[in-house]
């Protein structure tokens, strides 16, 4: 154990000898500790000293992942564990998810169920159906077979539903995301309402029932919103509390955070906008209990999440209308989003990544670049075929065009910089003439939308910056026009192949080769393979006639092992006679003497 989780120990040393008690846990501890330092355990008397054995095995031979599991035995000691977990949060200030969270707290069952679930979520955000759709049907179908799960035992019967469970919780996912408004009135959510009680916990799939149903609600109606929210939502966030902190915990609140972004979306209201950074923080936390992968991409998944709150990036990707962003926030949003890698994120959250980077460059007026990222992020939500995103994105588009050509209708941010430094970036147009110091003026919950500061006078530009830009343009024409031309001249080009092609002659050919395997299917001689058929049918008769011959063996080995079990049973049931006539005469002999 290193030095950190040691001194967590020492820290935790007098609330650990308050609580607990290792006699209640004593078989668990016989799987981790020698069976002599157990027995001690029973030996020892009173509490306290039972405590302080404990904590010397535990400061010298168990690890901290040893110590939650002895914890977690029976749910007795759960609180101590998440008491060590909030010393560790403290100590550990970095994103890296801590290996100790995840231990001690889930079954091999589990783990399985996580993995798997969790492969099928990467199908869908990949836009990989085929395969989404692969694995789902081979579960659905073994759950619907009654023959086979009525010949599984009771355990056998709750781990299929948990499986089931997951894949029809998988599809609500796949339909959410391609936002097919049709899944509430699906049979989707009522398989996974009638699933709970063949499950291993049902209060886990009640809760996630509930959970997809608002999740359903808003998206066949928005104006369910508040209905959906009180309704469904929040009794789903009460049963987080009779749930481990664990990937579906944090599923709720990942689902409740969209719910408050969409509210926020509306009104604006910066409170709600620090709710929405309280509730990622809650669900980032509920996440890292799972083991690494999941942990790690739904934390890469929130980094982006809030990267787009704070540049005005919509749930679905739209613009947020009259959002005020601030330098703090481009400068937070890209911190965020330096911390990624783009390479391992899955298609949903490439275009997430690549839509977040071109808003940063369009707010810093470097159009070309933000037309080229916002290109990128089109091309990633139209291979997902994530309806919303692409229409989201194609608005923006539009948008970045626009401004390209001297019309903008966007907001803008505001900068408090001088000429040269504007003149040291590659800006395809300068900066705009309002000006208020975001990095030592009033903060985000302070600032007037911009349409309300009053207007300055701009400054003159001088003839040379203005040569450059009209230049500029001239070239994004001209090379546009020749993109036109080289176009039209290889359609030409097709065009005359196409009209040189012989057609005559392409149906004498094709008629040739029809007649060439024609031809080829006549050849085939019916006796050869009625004789092919005959020989195959023998080979058969002649394997049938071997395993009939090793049976009939079989058959006479067993009659007559089962003769000579016959014979020792007589042999035993003659003992058993003699014995009692043994036993008469002894009893006779006693009586004569």
């Amino acid at each position: 154990m290193d030095d950190i989780k040691c001194a967590i120990l020492k820290e935790l040393y007098g609330k650990i000898l308050a609580d607990l008690d290792p006699i209640f846990i004593l078989p668990c501890l016989y799987e981790i500790l020698p069976t002599k330092v157990c027995n001690k355990f029973k030996q020892i008397q009173t509490r306290t000293d039972r405590v302080h054995l404990f904590m010397k095995m535990a400061f010298n031979c168990m690890t901290l992942e040893e110590i939650f599991q002895a914890f977690s035995y029976q749910g007795a000691f759960v609180f101590l564990t998440e008491e060590i977990l909030k010393k560790l949060k403290e100590k550990i200030q970095n994103d890296k998810v801590y290996y100790a969270i995840r231990i001690g707290l889930f079954t091999e069952h589990r783990k399985d169920l996580v993995e798997f679930r969790h492969r099928l979520k990467m199908f869908s955000l990949t836009g990989d159906q085929k395969s989404f759709d692969k694995e789902v049907n081979q579960v659905v179908s073994l759950w619907k077979n009654d023959n086979y799960r009525r010949s599984l035992p009771v355990t056998g019967r709750q781990k299929l539903a948990d499986r089931y469970f997951f894949v029809r919780d998988a599809q609500c996912e796949n339909i959410r995301l391609r936002y097919e408004e049709t899944l509430k009135n699906t049979d989707v959510l009522r398989e996974i309402e009638e699933i709970a009680k063949f499950s291993t916990n049902p209060i886990l799939i009640d809760m996630m029932y509930l959970a997809r149903k608002a999740s359903a609600m808003i998206m066949t109606d928005p104006d369910s919103h508040e209905n959906a929210y009180r309704d469904y939502l929040e009794i789903a966030e009460q049963h987080t509390e009779l749930v481990p902190a664990c990937r579906e915990t944090g599923l709720v609140f990942y689902i409740k955070y969209n719910f408050i972004c969409l509210r926020y979306e509306k009104c604006l209201d910066k409170k709600l906008k620090q709710e929405l950074f309280n509730i990622a923080g809650k669900a980032v936390d509920h996440f890292t209990r799972e083991y690494e992968q999941v942990a790690n991409d739904f934390q890469n998944i929130f980094k982006i999440k809030l990267a787009h709150l704070q540049l005005g990036i919509g749930v679905l990707g739209n613009t947020i209308e009259n959002e005020i962003i601030t330098e703090e926030d481009i400068n937070d949003a890209t911190k965020r989003l330096s911390k990624l890698n783009e390479k391992i994120l899955s298609t949903r959250w490439k275009w997430g990544y690549y839509i977040a980077k071109s808003k940063i460059l369009w707010l810093r007026r470097n159009l070309n670049d933000a037309l080229k990222y916002a290109e990128i992020a089109y091309s990633h939500a139209v291979k997902g075929k994530f309806k919303k995103e692409v229409k989201g994105t194609e608005d923006f588009l539009n948008a970045v065009r626009s401004e390209m050509c001297g019309s903008s209708n966007m907001p803008t941010i505001t900068h408090s910089t001088d000429r040269k430094e504007m003149n040291s970036q590659n800006f395809s147009q300068p900066y705009p003439t309002e000006v208020v110091d975001v990095l030592h003026g009033p903060n985000i919950r302070d600032t007037e939308p911009l349409s309300k500061l009053p207007q300055q006078q701009s400054q003159p530009l001088n003839n040379f910056q203005l040569i450059l830009d009209a230049i500029n343009q001239i070239d994004r024409k001209l090379s546009k026009l020749d993109m036109l031309d080289e176009i039209s001249a290889r359609i030409s080009v097709l065009e005359t192949q196409i009209d040189n092609i012989n057609k005559p002659d392409m149906l004498d050919y094709l008629s040739a080769k029809m007649s060439a395997l024609e031809s080829q299917v006549n050849k085939i001689s019916k006796l050869d393979m009625l004789n092919s058929l005959s020989d195959r049918m023998t080979a058969i008769k002649s394997q049938v006639d071997n395993i009939t011959r090793e049976m009939t063996s079989f058959k006479q080995e067993f009659n007559e092992k089962f003769e000579r079990f016959a014979c020792v049973e007589r042999r035993l049931a003659s003992l058993e006679n003699e014995i009692e006539k043994l036993v008469v005469e002894n009893k006779e002999l006693k009586q004569t003497i």
